[in-house]
């Protein structure tokens, strides 16, 4: 008995410490997925079925179920690497996670790791940042390879402690400095530095020349004595490492190489040798930001970025630059406020800042540059508040239009006498024209078009004898006659959409109630905005509603003349009941000609804009309309006359939740700035002739339950990263045939929200990624028709097989051979994904925050235990059940509908786009719909085969160039 006992002790002693490994286990296994989630690190294993590492593909666990491996090279992984690995995994033996996209720095707390042996991160282009001292704790570590990331700072004489240590790799990295004396006591066996041109030193340690063959110093100085380079050029050292981004424009800038010598491209000195001159001013040349190590090279007189995509502040303390007489940040993406400290820069005579999203007010300071001449602050759309009321009396050219100021124009700008030029038109200006400005003898030109002033132009004006152009259309408040020896046909006055010169409406004297105006209010008095909330007068908002197209063409029921300054009774148009201010703007359909009107910026109130199937619309999307950042929803599709480019500065638009923009004629690539509009939900841009790459900036619009990018002139890859959009039920790519050969994206597979993936027409090759079938459970179409390198057997869906589209009556894919295998092989994507990976299946973090994957919640422990326990019990049963049933498993319902003359698997289902619908029996006699985001009814080009079936589209018919069905239709035998 006692024996019995002894034993049932021992099994129970061994049970019990499984389960407690189990249980450790399983809560490790929660807080990796985490991690590598957060990551986006995609392994070939489906291990959203298991918490168990040793499941997964790269892991390796020793006896006590303890990660002793992590192999995830080529894993797409991006983002910092989680320090809290040494406390989650302390017995990690071997980490490889090279040819990733990690960025950050090394973590200093992986000094923790010390039963790391090999440890790999080499082919991470952005991992910057030293080498860090505290890895001398790694006395374990026998291989280490740092190659091909962007490593700078010296090489740390502290890891002399890596007594294991036999191979190490820092090629290609951005290091500096000799090689420490005290490595001599490593152990190596090879080492490669090649590429780190700026290794320096003639003291060749002795163990260094013994491991040859297997040292690599190749593109170094290593041999050539360390010269002390003079402060600025470590300061442009510095930023070229740091900072600035770019490819190869630099490659001149190397420390061996004397700056001042005319070898540094880009750069000018004095005959001292200091610098005079920085110019990177081309093609974006330069990504990143600006350096503020800058501000050290004090002898600079000039600096011009223009052209580039640096995103940046404006850094305060470049006041240090007193000698900067020339600064050019033109056409770049910064953002902030104009820099208060600037104030110093006494020299400054040019200062253009133009084209960038900076944002505040026209700091006050500012009136201390003595020696400006020229400032451009123009198409920032954000700089706003009142226009200052001083400005350095030596200004000749001042450009402030495409912004957002408002109030009246300052009656002291009368003292600029050198001015020639002044440029404030898209603001949002009030009030009249001053008399005063009569005294700018020396202003040529003047535009203060599509501001919201009033009254007439003063007849003192008639002194200003220089003027030759004179812009203020757009203007509708403005009225009355010229001044005397002006003209409208000879004069300098450009006044389109006001009553300037219009002799048959006069100007109502102020506090006047009645005018005759057909294109203004009957009372100009009071006209700027409130001083309390802002708001504009009903009376300066009808102007603007009305004067926005031509009588000829103007909306049904509105008019002053028709409906009076009522606008809130106008059709159309709703207000709020508390402001009476306009909230939504609904023309659809209207038959509107030209182009938006620009001043409707000023209509801030506005959250929803409805212009769709506007077919006489022309013009471009202002860019002023950035001051619309209450918006909401916005629908200009169906407008085929428009053109231009998407306007970087909608980016203010925070609040967008739809936008919808189809059928225009639309160039360019979509900004990279959208991605702040996280409150989007619908983004529709199909049928316009947009190109670049499909960007991944789309990602960050996390909201998006619907993504409409199809018939465009995209190139490049489809984005891994749309797999972050967990929302999306909509993901419409069609007819993006300048898309390189590729597989669809097995990362994807995480969409468990999306119903419709429609890829037609785009070029892909290979399988679709049987993780598909697990992760998008909810799909219910999927369209492929066009993509004729594709092959392979359909996944099977475990609940409803989705309706698969492949063109005509093609069923399934032809067998994938052995060189479609390979090709599929070799393309860019990445082997399948974490299916069905999402927020149900994995435990938040605990409430108090910290760092991802550093906390384990009660609920993981006690679900680890019961699955230890319960795991085991039901192992056999539903093994044995799974076999027992594995004959009954069914495919899920026929991709091809019944019912006679209906429509199957080459027509998609009426949806929230509306497609044609699946099936619709007896239907001699169907009406189907077309919907593209609402542009009208437009007729079909082309003709329908068959016979009864009446079509109504909303976006034209794609798959054919002349807008009718695509042919793939027409071989369909059913309609």
């Amino acid at each position: 008995m006692e024996r019995t006992g002894y034993i049932l002790t021992i099994i129970l002693a061994a049970v019990l410490s499984s389960a407690s490994a189990a249980v450790n286990f399983t809560a490790i296994g929660i807080v990796l997925k985490q991690d590598l989630s957060a990551l986006h690190c995609f392994l070939q294993t489906d291990w959203s079925s298991s918490t168990n590492p040793c499941d997964w593909d790269g892991f390796d666990c020793d006896n006590n179920l303890g990660v002793i491996s992590m192999v995830l090279s080529g894993c797409s992984a991006a983002g910092q690497l989680p320090s809290s690995w040494p406390t989650t995994i302390p017995g990690l033996s071997k980490l490889d996670m090279s040819s990733n996209m990690l960025t950050g720095e090394l973590p200093q707390s992986w000094s923790a790791f010390l039963s790391l042996t090999s440890l790999s991160l080499q082919g991470n282009q952005n991992l910057g940042g030293p080498l860090p001292t505290t890895w001398s704790a790694l006395t374990g570590l026998s291989a280490l390879q740092l190659s091909n990331c962007s490593l700078s700072g010296s090489l740390p004489a502290q890891w002399n402690s890596m007594q294991a240590l036999s191979a190490l790799g820092l090629d290609n990295n951005l290091l500096s400095g000799p090689l420490p004396a005290s490595w001599a006591s490593l152990p190596l066996k090879q080492i490669s530095v090649e590429g780190n041109e700026w290794l320096c030193g003639t003291a060749s340690p002795a163990w260094l020349s013994s491991l040859s063959p297997s040292v690599n110093v190749q593109g170094t100085q290593l041999g050539q004595p360390c010269y002390s380079l003079p402060s600025w050029v470590k300061a442009l050292l510095s930023a070229k490492a740091n900072e600035f981004k770019t490819s190869t424009a630099l490659d001149s800038w190397q420390p061996a190489t004397p700056a001042c010598e005319g070898s540094w491209e880009f750069l000018s000195c004095d005959s001292y040798g200091l610098p005079l001159s920085i110019k990177l001013e081309g093609a974006d040349l330069v990504t990143g930001q600006l350096p503020t190590s800058l501000s050290q090279l004090t002898s600079l007189t000039a600096m011009s970025f223009f052209n580039n995509l640096i995103s940046s502040t404006l850094p305060a303390c470049w006041s240090a630059l007193t000698n900067l007489k020339l600064l050019s940040t033109r056409q770049n993406i910064f953002s902030g406020s104009l820099p208060q400290e600037w104030s110093t820069l006494s020299a400054l005579t040019l200062l253009d800042l133009s084209i960038n999203q900076l944002s505040g007010t026209v700091p006050q300071t500012w009136t201390s540059l003595a020696s400006l001449h020229t400032l451009y602050l123009d198409s920032n759309f954000k700089i706003g508040g009142t226009v200052p009321a001083s400005l350095s009396p030596t200004l000749v050219e001042l450009q402030l239009m495409g912004n957002s100021f408002t109030g009246s124009l300052p009656d002291t700008w009368s003292s600029l006498n050198q001015l020639t030029l002044l440029a404030a038109h898209d603001n949002r200006l009030t009030g009249t024209l001053p008399i005063s400005w009569s005294s700018m003898a020396n202003l040529q030109a003047l535009f203060l078009g599509f501001n919201i002033l009033t009254s007439s132009i003063p007849p003192q004006w008639s002194s200003i004898h220089t003027l030759t152009t004179c812009q203020l259309s757009g203007n509708p408040l403005m009225c009355g006659a010229l001044p005397q020896g002006w003209s409208m046909e000879g004069s300098p006055v450009s006044a389109d959409n006001t009553d300037i010169g219009n002799p048959d409406i006069p100007c109502p004297e102020s506090g006047s109630s009645s005018s005759s105006s057909t294109n203004n209010s009957s009372d100009t008095s009071g006209l700027a905005a409130s001083p309390t909330t802002g708001a504009l007068p009903s009376a300066v908002v009808a102007a603007i509603l009305e004067g926005a197209w031509p009588s000829t063409v103007m909306p049904e029921g509105w008019g002053i003349s028709a409906a009076g300054t009522d606008y809130c009774l106008w059709k159309g148009i709703t207000c709020d009941e508390s402001t009476a201010l306009p909230t939504s703007i609904y023309l659809k359909g209207q038959p509107l000609a030209g182009p938006l009107p620009v001043y409707w910026s000023a209509l801030t109130s506005l959250t929803k804009l409805h212009l769709s199937a506007a077919t006489g619309l022309t013009g471009s999307l202002p860019p002023a309309w950035s001051a619309l950042t209450s918006m909401q929803d916005i629908w200009l599709d169906g407008a085929p006359l428009m053109t231009g480019v998407l306007p970087q500065a909608w980016s203010t638009m925070v609040h967008l939740t739809s936008l919808t923009l189809d059928s225009l004629q639309l160039v360019g690539d979509i900004p990279q700035q959208f991605s702040v509009l996280q409150a989007l939900e619908d983004l529709s841009l199909n049928y316009n002739q947009l190109f670049g790459t499909l960007p991944d900036s789309i990602s960050s619009m996390t909201a998006l339950t619907s993504l409409d990018l199809g018939a465009n002139m995209f190139t490049g890859a489809l984005p891994i990263s749309y797999s972050s959009l967990s929302h999306l039920n909509q993901l419409l790519l069609y007819s993006l045939g300048s898309l390189a050969v590729q597989t669809l994206p097995p990362q994807w597979s995480v969409l468990s929200n999306l119903q419709i993936l429609d890829i037609s027409e785009g070029n892909l090759q290979g399988s679709v990624p049987a993780s598909y079938a697990a992760g998008m459970s909810n799909l219910r179409e999927l369209d492929l028709q066009g993509n004729t390198q594709m092959c392979g057997t359909l996944p099977s869906w475990p609940k409803t097989q989705p309706s698969v589209n492949l063109g005509g009556n093609v069923q399934q894919l032809p067998p994938c051979s052995a060189s479609s295998t390979s090709s599929s092989s070799s393309s860019s994507t990445l082997p399948s994904p974490l299916a069905a990976l999402t927020s149900s299946n994995i435990p938040s973090h605990s409430p108090s925050g910290g760092e991802s994957g550093s906390s384990i919640s009660p609920g993981a422990i006690t679900g680890a235990v019961l699955g230890s326990i319960l795991g085991a019990l039901l192992l056999g049963a539903s093994s044995w059940w799974c076999l027992r049933n594995r004959q009954h498993v069914t495919e899920g319902p026929s991709m091809r509908d019944s019912g006679s003359n209906s429509w199957t698997t080459s027509l998609n289902p009426a949806v929230h786009n509306g497609r044609m619908p699946h099936s619709q029996s007896g239907a001699d006699n169907v009406i189907a719909e077309f919907a593209g985001g609402g542009n009208g009814s437009h007729s079909l080009g082309g003709a329908l085969p068959g016979h009864g079936l009446t079509v109504v589209t909303r976006h034209p018919g794609r798959g054919s160039s002349a807008g009718g069905v695509p042919k793939s239709y027409q071989d369909n035998t059913s309609i």
